[in-house]
Formats: structure tokens, sequence, C-alpha cells
């Protein structure tokens, strides 16, 4: 297995992973928007030959859910894999597997949630993973589908680490809301390594991308205070957060605890299992800057 196609490849995960690959002898091609806008057949002709598609293509979700918004958060996830799912099912050959994210954010906050926990919430980024998810799903009939429910991404100059840094180095950071929400996380070299490992070992189904302990907000403030060397004393108050990005709040006031069954029954080894392991590395890793583009 060695020509991959990734959508979304010039993204914080995509960027990384496009470079992993390369590393490891994979010949990756990236789809860009340019190409999601072809005719049938000449798509079809750009994915001829690939023996993996990873569908990562997705606009950010914390930032203010208007109507407009959420209307290109359900395109830009929906309609792309859409378009991927069908044109795999038409492909003469067809790639030995289908690899398309989903995130955490598809639990309920209750309990712990493994793979095969399909316990989904009652909100907007829920119901767009479940639909996200069944678009993928289509494929299933004609490849190996994996759908991987990422945690928060942890890593220099993207993901969570890339919004708080700046605040947390001037001794402003702090707990969110009543920092009692869990965070379910994963650091960015195991992203990378866990979808080698789910090509590598033909894994389909839901496989969760989250490290083994996850945190609460209030220990995940602690840990990443103790690895600046600064304080962190201050509460973000939630009505303050539902000030600014309105309904897309709920992603930072609330989270899942989310457990990798899938990966560890298939022994996955994390690199970063612990919160201030994968903090202190984020915090120090110099990487060039991806280009914040997402598709």
């Amino acid at each position: 297995m060695k020509n991959i196609i990734i959508s979304g490849a010039t993204g914080f995960i995509g960027s990384h992973l496009s470079q992993h690959l390369k590393t490891k002898g994979f010949n990756v091609v990236p789809i860009s928007r340019k190409e999601f806008k072809m005719q049938p057949k000449a798509f079809l002709d750009f994915l001829s030959g690939s023996d993996a598609v990873i569908n990562l293509a997705g606009a950010p979700i914390v930032k203010r859910w208007t109507k407009k918004y959420k209307n290109e958060l359900i395109a830009s996830r929906l309609f792309t894999t859409r378009k991927l799912a069908q044109s795999i099912a038409l492909m003469p050959d067809k790639p030995a597997i289908f690899i398309s994210v989903s995130a955490v954010g598809i639990y309920d906050d209750k309990g712990i949630k493994k793979e095969n926990d399909n316990i989904t919430a009652e909100h907007f980024l829920s119901r767009l993973c479940v639909d996200w998810e069944h678009e993928a799903l289509a494929a299933a009939a004609h490849t190996k589908v994996a759908i991987c429910r990422m945690g928060l991404v942890l890593g220099h100059n993207g993901g969570l680490v890339e919004k708080l840094m700046p605040v947390f180095k001037k001794g402003l950071g702090g707990p969110i809301g009543s920092g009692k929400q869990v965070l379910s996380w994963i650091h960015i070299e195991d992203v990378v390594q866990a979808f080698v490992h789910v090509l590598e070992n033909k894994l389909d189904g839901v496989i969760n991308f989250t490290a083994p302990y996850p945190v609460s907000n209030k220990e995940f403030t602690k840990a990443f205070a103790r690895v600046l060397k600064k304080p962190a004393f201050f509460m973000v108050p939630s009505f303050l957060l539902r000030m600014v990005f309105g309904e897309a709040a709920f992603v930072l006031t609330h989270g899942q605890n989310v457990y990798p069954q899938r990966l560890i029954e298939s022994a996955y080894e994390f690199q970063f299992a612990h919160i201030d392991n994968a903090l202190s590395e984020a915090a120090k890793q110099e990487m060039p800057p991806h280009t914040g583009k997402t598709s």
C-alpha cells in the first residue's frame, strides 16, 4: 500500500500526516478544492490508482456558529465525504481502505465511552458527526471503511496548544467554566502513528483517536501552567464564552470521557499517554507552521 490520497492535506493534522507518510515511503497525493470541483469522470481519474483514501477535510469547529457558518461546517464535511464515498463506489479498481475522520463530540458527556458505546448527544455537533459518519459508511459496501473519532489534538503550531499558548505565556490561563468537563486529547505524533497503524493493520469500523488517560479541564490547565512555568489563576466564565462563541461555546464547556479501546486491543503503543509529557513536547516542538487550510 503506497499511494495515499488525502483531503485536508494542508491542515494541521493533514500536513503532519503527509510529512510522516512521505518519510515512510508512501506517495501522498493531496486533494484540494480544485479537485473537489472536478466533474465526476475527471475526479474518478484523479482517484485512480490509489491504495487508500484519507478524508480529513472540514472547517474548524471552534468558531461562532452562525446559520451561515453551520452550513459551512456541514458542507465542508458531508459534501466532500459524500463525493469521495460515491466516487469510490464507481472506481473499477477500488482503494483497499477509506479512512474518514469524525470527532468525539458525537458522544454524550455521561460515563466512559468506548467504540461500541454509540450513545450520541442531542446537540448540533453530535448530529453533524452522525451525518458525517453516515456519508463515509456509504462506501463500506465497496471497501473497508475506518471512522476515526478524533479527540482534541495537541501539538506545536496548531490545534488547541496554538490557541492557548499566547494566553498561558502571559500568565492569563485558567480553567473554563467549572473546569470539571473532561478533555479527551491526543498528541499529534500519536495521531499520525495511529493512522499508519490503521493503514498497516487494515482496521475498519469506529476507532477512537484519543490518549488512554483523559483529564478534566482543570487538570489540563494545571499541567499546561506547569510546563510553561506560569500561573493559571484566571477562570473563564461560561457566560463569557457564550457571548463570544454563542452555541459553539458548548464545545469548550462540555466534554466526553473517551477510551481508545480499538487502538489498545490492536497493540498500538502510545508515544504520549499522559498529559504532562504530551504538553511538554507540544510546547517545545519546532515544526514549520501549517497553512491553515482545511481542504
